[in-house]
C-alpha cells in the first residue's frame, strides 16, 4: 500500500489517503474500513444537468448524465472481492456541490487507485494498521539489512536476490553515550518505517567493531519497551561482520556464508523439523485448524507453519481467522513462517490441512479439547 498522506492524530481524528499497489493491499484496506468511517474516491453517478436551448428564458433542459466524480460516503458496510481485487463499499453521502447529502451510492476502491480514509477516532490498532500496510516495499522481503557503523547507517532490502536501498541515515561521530543513543534512535525510527518485520525473513545488521552488536541490543530493549512485533522475531536477528558500514559493503554481507545459506530454503528446513517432531514425539507437534487454533490459545505454539493459499483464504472469514492466529501466535512470543509455492515443503503441508504447529511443551490431550 503506498500511503500519499497520513494527518491522522493517535485517540483523535484525522484523513489518510493510499493507493492499493497489489491485490494484497486490497485485503489490507478493507481491514482498516469499519462501518461509520468516511471514505472517498473517484466513482461515477447519475447527476442533474442542465443543457441550453437556445437564448431567451425558459430555454435550459434538465437532463440525467453519467459523470465522473469524487464522492465521500459514510460507511454502511464493506464487501471484500479477492478475485477481482475490489473493495465495495456502500454507504450514504455527504454534502458536495453534485449530489445531496444523505444519497445511498456504493464506491468501488480497485489497484491503483487512490481513496481517502477519514475516521473520527484513530486508535492505536488502526495507526499500527496503517503503518504496517503501508510498509509496501518490505512486503516479501527475504532480508532487511541495516549497514552501521559509529555516525552512518544505510538500510536495504533484499527481495528475490535484488538489493533496494531504502533510507540513509547520518549522526554525531562523537563517541558520547549520549551521542549514540541518539544516533541509533534515529536507525531504530528510520528502520521501523521502512521494514515490516512481520513480512520480511530475516534481518541483517552489519558492519564494523562493536557498533553492530550494540545497536541490537539498543533495538531489542526499545522495542521491548514499546511491545513492537520485532521481539517476537528477534531469533531471526543476525550479526554480519563487514569492513564498513557504507553501502558498498553490502556486497559482503550478501556473499557471506551465513546469509548465502538462508533464504528460501530456511523454512524447508523448519517444515522438516516439524515432520521430525510429529513422528518422535508427536505430542509437541500438531496439525488442522482446530488442533492449532487451540495450542494457539494455550500460548503453546513455538512455531507456526501455515501456507500462502491457506492465509489467504477465499472466505473473508476464514482469511480473517488465519490472520488473527498469526497475530496470536507472535504476540504469545511465536514464529509464524509462511509457505509460498516456491518452497518445496509447501504442496506437503498443503495435503496435511495447510498449518501446523511445533509446540513449547507437550499437549498430550490435545484431539479432546
Amino acid at each position: 500500500m503506498k500511503l500519499i498522506r497520513n494527518d491522522c492524530i493517535p485517540n483523535g481524528s484525522g484523513t489518510v489517503t493510499m493507493v492499493a499497489e497489489e491485490p494484497d493491499d486490497i485485503w489490507a484496506g478493507y481491514n482498516l474500513i469499519a462501518n461509520g468511517d468516511f471514505v472517498s474516491g473517484d466513482t461515477t453517478r447519475k447527476v442533474l444537468t442542465t443543457s441550453s436551448l437556445g437564448s431567451g428564458e425558459g430555454k435550459n433542459k434538465a437532463l440525467v448524465a453519467r459523470v465522473n466524480i469524487k464522492l465521500e460516503i459514510k460507511v454502511m458496510s464493506t464487501e471484500y472481492d479477492k478475485q477481482g481485487s475490489v473493495i465495495r463499499i456502500k454507504g450514504k453521502t455527504t454534502s458536495t456541490n453534485a449530489v445531496e447529502s444523505g444519497a445511498f451510492h456504493t464506491l468501488e476502491i480497485k489497484l491503483q487507485k487512490p481513496f481517502d480514509l477519514r475516521k473520527k477516532v484513530w486508535n492505536a490498532s488502526a495507526i499500527d494498521d496503517v503503518r504496517r500496510s503501508c510498509t509496501n516495499d518490505s512486503k516479501g522481503a527475504d532480508l532487511a539489512v541495516v549497514l552501521i557503523q559509529e555516525g552512518l547507517a544505510n538500510i536495504f532490502l533484499v527481495k528475490k536476490n535484488v538489493p533496494s536501498f531504502c533510507t540513509q541515515v547520518e549522526g554525531g561521530k562523537k563517541k558520547s553515550a549520549g551521542e549514540l543513543k541518539k544516533f541509533f534512535e534515529k536507525v531504530f525510527v528510520a528502520f521501523t518505517r521502512k521494514v515490516d518485520i512481520c513480512s520480511t525473513g530475516r534481518v541483517v545488521i552489519a558492519g564494523p567493531g562493536s557498533v553492530k552488536t550494540e545497536f541490537q541490543n539498543y533495538m531489542i530493549s526499545k522495542a521491548q519497551r514499546l511491545e513492537r512485533s520485532i521481539i517476537a522475531k528477534r531469533s531471526c536477528v543476525m550479526l554480519v561482520d563487514t569492513s564498513s558500514g557504507s553501502k558498498q559493503s553490502l556486497k559482503e554481507v550478501l556473499d557471506a556464508p551465513t546469509i548465502k545459506n538462508t533464504g528460501k530454503d530456511s523454512k524447508d528446513v523448519i517444515y522438516k523439523k516439524f515432520r521430525d517432531t510429529l513422528f518422535k514425539n508427536e505430542d509437541c507437534a500438531c496439525y488442522g485448524t482446530k488442533n492449532v487454533e487451540s495450542a494457539a490459545e494455550l500460548g503453546a505454539v513455538k512455531t507456526l507453519l501455515i501456507t500462502d493459499e491457506t492465509l489467504k483464504n477465499h472466505n473473508i472469514t476464514l482469511r480473517r481467522k488465519y490472520c488473527n492466529l498469526v497475530e496470536l501466535v507472535e504476540k504469545s512470543g511465536g514464529y509464524a513462517h509462511i509457505l509460498t509455492s516456491t518452497h518445496a515443503s509447501e504442496k506437503e503441508l498443503g495435503q496435511m490441512t495447510g498449518i501446523a504447529a511445533i509446540l513449547h511443551y507437550p499437549l498430550p490431550d490435545l484431539d479432546d479439547m
